[in-house]
């Protein structure tokens, strides 16, 4: 059973009169001629058929310009001169006039009709200038047709236009094989072509490699982007690492500096403070002794009321040495508190100082832990 053909585009179609031609069979077709009569026929013949469209264009390669060589027969018309082997098949073949005409690409054709790649026919009805619509086609490899018929001749009728080998080569390098001919006209042959399975793989394999070899190219840009970023960032750790090694060096030196500062202080603090506790305690010695002798003398005035005036002398001078010895106590306890209020400064002191030894020492280790976890990532 023939598979169903979604369109066929048939350029060149004339008056659509070739039996080797299947249309019948098409969800779509597309009649495309330059000659405006056939295209009015045609609208005639085809006008209720909405699958058919009729469109009247000289199909090309490209858009410029180019000579129009018209015959009094419409269909052997072209854009290339006939040659003598022409005439000898058509020996009443005249040319009826040359005139300068503009082609429609046939990749806006495509364009225009929103024809893209599927089970569509394409068919070229024209002999001179088909091999070079067929190269603009296939530099569009979004579209592909799955069968292709181009008309040929087996000599040059027209003096610019491959010959059938020139054909079948450029169709086996797009990817196309020969089924054959179709035709019954042994002068113009019309060749079938079919798109080649394997040829179709190949295509779509290569298209994946480009494209996985494109991803690969922006992953590859991307990791080295992140390689870039992860550079800076190492660099600026270790800037930042150097800086905190600084400040630990900076700050166990202070640390250190501190420590001996205090201790000495300490320590000659210390020794004030004995040196001040054994005069007191010496002083206090020496007032009581004195108060002793103090008692003594006086019991001795009780007692003896009857001592003279030297004695009295002496009981003054002993209440005036007992006077300055009050005062000198009175001046050795201030100097004591005075001691003591320094040692309890110094104590208040010591106490801070210690807190701030313990603060410095908390963040030695925590700038110690983070050099190690920078080691350690």
């Amino acid at each position: 059973m023939t598979r169903k053909v979604n369109l066929v585009l048939w350029i060149g179609s004339g008056s659509v009169t070739r039996d080797d031609v299947c249309i019948e069979a098409s969800e779509s077709i597309l009649l495309v001629d330059s000659n405006e009569a056939f295209c009015n026929t045609l609208t005639k013949r085809f006008g209720n058929e909405e699958r058919v469209k009729v469109l009247h264009a000289l199909v090309g390669f490209d858009d410029r310009e180019c000579d129009w060589y018209e015959y009094n027969l419409s269909q052997l018309s072209s854009t290339s001169p006939a040659t003598s082997k022409l005439l000898q098949l058509y020996p009443g073949l005249k040319l009826v006039q040359t005139k300068k005409v503009s082609a429609l690409p046939i990749r806006r054709l495509l364009e225009i009709e929103g024809i893209g790649s599927g089970n569509n026919r394409l068919v070229l009805d024209f002999i001179s200038g088909s091999c070079e619509v067929l190269e603009s086609l296939f530099d569009a490899p979004k579209v592909r047709f799955s069968e292709i018929y181009v008309l040929s001749a087996r000599s040059n009728v027209y003096e610019t236009m491959q010959t059938g080998e020139e054909l079948e080569g450029l169709m086996m390098r797009n990817g196309y094989e020969l089924i054959g001919c179709i035709s019954k006209d042994p002068d113009f042959p019309l060749y079938k072509f079919k798109s080649s399975a394997l040829w179709t793989r190949l295509q779509n394999a290569e298209e994946r490699y480009s494209t996985f070899l494109t991803e690969a190219q922006l992953k590859s840009n991307e990791y080295e982007k992140e390689i870039d970023y992860l550079r800076l960032t190492i660099s600026n750790l270790s800037e930042e690492k150097k800086d905190y090694e600084k400040k630990l060096e900076r700050t166990t030196s202070d640390l250190e500096k501190s420590r001996t500062v205090t201790r000495s202080e300490m320590e000659r603090l210390e020794s004030e403070a004995k040196n001040a506790r054994d005069a007191a305690e010496e002083f206090q010695a020496k007032c009581k002794e004195l108060a002793k002798e103090l008692e003594n003398k006086v019991s001795l005035l009780s007692e003896h009321s009857k001592w003279n005036s030297g004695l009295k002398s002496e009981i003054k001078s002993l209440n005036e040495k007992l006077s300055k010895s009050q005062a000198n106590s009175e001046l050795l306890e201030s100097r004591l508190e005075e001691v003591n209020a320094k040692v309890e400064e110094k104590n208040y002191r010591n106490s801070k100082l210690e807190l701030e030894i313990a603060s410095l020492e908390g963040q030695v280790d925590f700038i110690k832990d983070l050099i190690i976890r920078e080691k350690v990532f």
